[in-house]
C-alpha cells in the first residue's frame, strides 16, 4: 500500500470515528511511515494512535439522535 493510500484510509477511519482528519489530528508523514512499514493496517494504525493520544469517541459521549 503507498503512502497515500494508506494516509487517505487512516484519514477516512477518523473521520468516521472521532470526526477529525489525519490532518486535523496531526498531519505529520512520519508516524504514518513508521506504523505502514511497522505492518499496521489502517484500522490497527488508527487504534493505536487513538489510546495513545486518549482520542476521544464523540458516539460514546453524544449517542446519534434517531
Amino acid at each position: 500500500m503507498t503512502l497515500d493510500e494508506f494516509r487517505d484510509q487512516v484519514s477516512f477511519l477518523m473521520k468516521r470515528d472521532w470526526h477529525v482528519t489525519w490532518d486535523d489530528a496531526c498531519g505529520d508523514d512520519q508516524p504514518l511511515i513508521a506504523g505502514r512499514d511497522a505492518g499496521f493496517t489502517p484500522e490497527q494504525f488508527v487504534e493505536w494512535f487513538a489510546e495513545k493520544y486518549d482520542l476521544i469517541r464523540f458516539d460514546d459521549v453524544w449517542p446519534r439522535l434517531s
